[in-house]
């Protein structure tokens, strides 16, 4: 997607304060901008089985994998999964078929088949809106700061925990 068409970020700052970057100079950072959506439970645990989930969406009447991402059965996640989509904003698919609308989007398990509970509990209600935000890449081999994770699509929150 063409960084010019995504809104200036402004939930990036707490405070709310509006972004200091135009379009045009999220723009010029092609390539360190990732476009990602977020999965956050708002704390609430995770009662899905822990494994891998796909986001999949209707793009110009053609449903496409967009990004892949795991969760941790019992444990809140707050987590930015990065996407491939040529689109800004989805709304959320959780009916009863998995037949998608140009512009819908909703979660297919690890077994490649649609799951209307992994829909509402991990993107929200039926119908609600999603929107696709570019986040600045870390430099490699670091670790993001910030309320969320940015994964890889196959990240996982227990890849990302030491035992000692």
């Amino acid at each position: 997607m063409p960084l010019s068409r995504h809104p200036v970020i402004a939930e990036q700052d707490p405070a709310g304060a509006p972004s200091p970057l135009t379009a045009a100079g999220m723009a010029s950072y092609a390539g360190a901008l990732d476009d990602c959506i977020q999965i956050d439970t708002k704390g609430r645990p995770v009662t899905l089985e822990t494994g891998a989930f796909s986001l999949v969406a209707k793009i110009d009447g053609k449903t496409q994998f967009i990004g892949q991402f795991s969760v941790l059965k019992g444990f809140p996640h707050n987590i930015l999964v990065k996407v491939t989509t040529l689109r800004s904003n989805y709304t959320v698919y959780g009916g009863p078929d998995g037949k998608l609308a140009d512009g819908q989007i909703t979660v297919y398990d690890s077994q490649g088949n649609y799951s209307q509970r992994a829909a509402m509990a991990l993107l929200g209600a039926d119908r609600a809106a999603i929107t696709v935000r570019p986040i600045a890449s870390p430099p490699p081999g670091s670790q993001p700061t910030g309320s969320a994770q940015l994964g890889d699509q196959s990240r996982s929150p227990s890849n990302s925990r030491t035992t000692r």
